[in-house]
């Protein structure tokens, strides 16, 4: 069975490995990323806040490239994100696996604070909008950008033949840009996996054969996906 990778090189390599050790040889593993994390050089002013928002690993990396230091509390979705940012030296406060149960904790354990959100240019969740009704004040600040890259040459003949293609898709940006570059010389028959209903729901009808969607937007859940493909198919 084949996969196409088509995270930011870092994630890309990182799955790739976990992939290798979950199914072995059992698949063909081709890394192209459409996307490549740009970090801004910004004044990023924190005494007003009193804490950060982390939902991805990137904005962690963007934070720490800026050479800032903070002892204020960190709140993050997803377990690598947290994992990154205890490794830069944050103080990571509570963890949760997706924004909905960030959202909720943070609700009902910090009812009064004002947070400021660390994030990329292009986000799926607006979480100054989700707050709106809290006594929690977000304030977004963007620190990176995610710009399109082409697919390679590599990853274009990888999905010219006959045999089908898994698309492991992480984010409506991903999405966007990786369907941009579908043609009609691309025969194999493509089976999205995506993170989360969100991004299912903005693929188009005719692009792939299956489109499966991960039951929790996290990495364990999504190889779960993949893992089930592999028994059923």
């Amino acid at each position: 069975m084949k996969i196409l990778i088509t995270r930011p090189l870092q994630q890309s390599r990182r799955f790739a490995e976990t992939l290798v050790k979950q199914f072995g040889k059992n698949l063909e593993i081709c890394a192209s990323p459409v996307l490549e994390i740009k970090f801004f050089k910004v004044e990023i002013k924190l005494n007003s806040f009193d804490g950060l928002i982390f939902t991805s690993e990137s904005g962690v990396r963007a934070f720490s490239n800026l050479n800032q230091q903070s002892e204020k509390k960190v709140y993050c979705v997803g377990a690598y994100t947290s994992e990154i940012a205890r490794k830069s030296g944050l103080s990571v406060t509570h963890t949760e696996k997706n924004v909905e149960d960030l959202k909720t904790w943070l609700i009902e354990n910090d009812a009064e604070r004002r947070l400021l959100y660390l994030c990329g240019q292009h986000i799926s969740n607006n979480l100054e909008m989700a707050f709106e009704e809290s006594k929690i004040t977000i304030v977004s600040q963007i620190i990176y950008d995610q710009l399109p890259r082409k697919l390679s040459p590599g990853a274009i003949q990888f999905l010219s033949d006959v045999r089908p293609v898994l698309l492991p898709i992480f984010s409506e940006r991903s999405y966007e840009i990786l369907s941009r570059q579908f043609k009609s010389s691309m025969k194999s028959p493509r089976i999205a996996i995506c993170l989360s209903s969100a991004i299912a729901n903005k693929v188009k009808d005719d692009e792939f054969e299956k489109v499966l969607i991960s039951s929790q937007p996290d990495l364990e859940s999504l190889i779960k996906v993949v893992q089930e493909y592999f028994q059923n198919s």
